[in-house]
């Protein structure tokens, strides 16, 4: 599963210049989401199911949880202030 991830990923950045000759002025931020999606997409597929394999299922619920309510904070403090 994790091959089909990467294939995936690389397949996608294969679409990046095209996308890019459209952006024109906002290259610098198509290029800022590139630089973090790429690599953790593809460190995330490759390391993701090594680490649940170890941790309880619950704890990893909670875990994400937790982790979806910090990131919501931290876009919505951005946002208002």
């Amino acid at each position: 599963m994790s091959v089909l991830i990467s294939a995936v990923t690389m397949a996608s950045v294969e679409r990046i210049p095209r996308l890019l000759g459209l952006l024109g002025d906002k290259l610098d931020i198509a290029l800022s989401i590139v630089a973090f999606t790429v690599p953790g997409v593809t460190l995330g597929a490759q390391l993701a199911s090594r680490v649940a394999s170890h941790i309880p299922q619950h704890v990893l619920e909670r875990r994400l949880c937790v982790q979806f309510i910090l990131v919501a904070a931290r876009t919505l403090g951005e946002v208002i202030l």
